[in-house]
């Protein structure tokens, strides 16, 4: 054989074993380190009967739409004189939930069957469409509000009359652009009027008469983004009543909220963990350049007095393995040790659940943690201090990482969550202020 082609041959066959070593390298990384090997764990159906020495089970305290004397779900027959149709935000998980929120207010105020939108765009960080009947449990949504999947709705007799009767109502919620005032509005020369503007620094004040025929159309549609601040920020009760703003907020903790799988999955893993830990949500990959960019070293220096020394930290991350492995780990691990999803992921208990899941466990988990500290203007750790509220037995202490050791809420309203979310009551400093809250 000539020498210039067994010059290529080895050149090739040297190429491989070298791009061999660097994949093996590379998969040997991603494996978890810095975690001990946690107990051998009961069959899943045994977590509720655990002897376990924490106060309350850990499956039940994370369940908190489950309470005594809940109304049985029955799930609701659909209706199709009068239908509900909306396209979400296509992001990630908590912007398509705050859309399915506010859609879902909407929905039981007004009478009508929800029609459940299509998977649209993708779900980051998972390359698929995101379906609201996997991501929120189903059946607790269709017991209050009648609904249908988007496939069913292709498939309904009913669909090619209400597509022709559609009222397309380009109303938006966005960045302060409007308030839903239930069921009427005052008129516009009002001094009621102007103090909605006012309160909750809007342009426009919206309620079933903006349309002539609103009330009448059989099909109701609102476009993307058109449904996207919480619900509890653009809703206004007239007269106001304290029962009907609690019946709402009550309504969607009740019956919007994660599969019961995902409580399951996450049940597994908190009972790996120690009984009390904190918890962080450590998110910079896309949020371009300017105070949202923070590096771990200020995340340290911002937080680490919040932290007892030693305290695991469960750490919600969207960073790439090797570099939070490098970077953020080595810069906490002498004061506090780390956890993060890679440290679960190819434990037994944790095998077979589906990537959706992933973060609506980690939101679960940061919810139990004895503090938390988050991501400013992000929806996800927005939700985490939600959960935290609807979980009585935590006392709600969140901080965020760019903030000198403080607890205030400085950011998008549409990213924060605020206390009327879970406590029912209504503050109207929420409509009128961003850096309102001190913990």
């Amino acid at each position: 054989m000539p020498p210039r082609i067994l010059s290529q041959i080895g050149l090739f066959l040297g190429g491989m074993i070298t791009a061999s070593v660097i994949f093996s390298l590379f998969f040997i990384s991603l494996s978890p380190q810095h975690v001990p090997e946690p107990p051998v764990l009961p069959p899943l159906q045994q977590l509720g009967n655990l002897s376990d020495p924490r106060k309350d089970d850990v499956r039940n305290r994370i369940r908190y739409w489950n309470y005594p004397n809940k109304p049985i779900n029955r799930i609701q027959t659909p209706h199709f004189d009068r239908v509900f149709t909306w396209m979400p935000y296509s992001a990630g998980l908590n912007n398509r939930r705050i859309s399915l929120e506010f859609a879902y207010t909407f929905a039981y105020l007004t009478n009508r069957t929800m029609i459940l939108p299509p998977g649209t765009g993708v779900m980051y960080p998972f390359p698929k469409p995101g379906l609201m009947e996997e991501m929120f449990d189903y059946d607790e949504m269709r017991a209050v509000v009648p609904m249908i999947t988007w496939v069913e709705w292709q498939k309904s007799a009913h669909r090619a009359r209400l597509e022709k009767e559609v009222l397309y109502v380009n109303w938006s919620f966005v960045d302060g652009q409007s308030v839903f005032v239930w069921p009427e509005a005052p008129t516009n020369t009002s001094e009621e009027y102007q103090s909605l503007l006012k309160t909750y620094k809007v342009r426009n004040v919206r309620d079933p008469g903006t349309y002539p025929t609103f009330n009448e159309s059989s099909n109701i549609f609102f476009p993307e983004m058109s449904l996207f601040p919480h619900f509890y920020t653009q809703f206004y009760f007239r007269p106001y009543s304290e029962v009907q703003l609690k019946d709402v907020t009550r309504l969607i903790r009740d019956r919007i909220h994660f599969p019961e799988a995902a409580a399951e999955w996450a049940a597994r893993i908190l009972y790996h963990m120690p009984s009390s830990f904190a918890a962080m949500h450590y998110r910079r990959s896309d949020f371009g350049p300017g105070p949202r960019q923070i590096t771990p070293g200020q995340v340290f220096n911002n937080t680490a007095n919040i932290y007892k020394e030693g305290e695991y930290i469960y750490v919600c991350t969207d960073e790439e393995p090797v570099l939070f492995e490098s970077d953020f780990v080595n810069t906490f691990k002498k004061r506090n040790p780390i956890l993060s999803w890679q440290d679960f992921r190819l434990q037994p208990y944790t095998q077979g659940i589906p990537p959706m899941y992933v973060p609506m466990v980690e939101m679960i988990i940061a919810g139990q943690s004895r503090i938390f500290v988050g991501t400013m203007w992000s929806t996800f750790s927005g939700y985490i201090q939600r959960l935290r509220g609807y979980n009585q037995h935590i006392a709600n202490k969140t901080y965020f990482t760019t903030t000198l050791h403080t607890g205030s809420q400085v950011g998008e309203k549409w990213a924060l969550e605020f206390e009327q979310a879970w406590t029912f009551k209504r503050n109207l400093q929420v409509q009128t202020a961003y850096d309102l809250w001190e913990t």
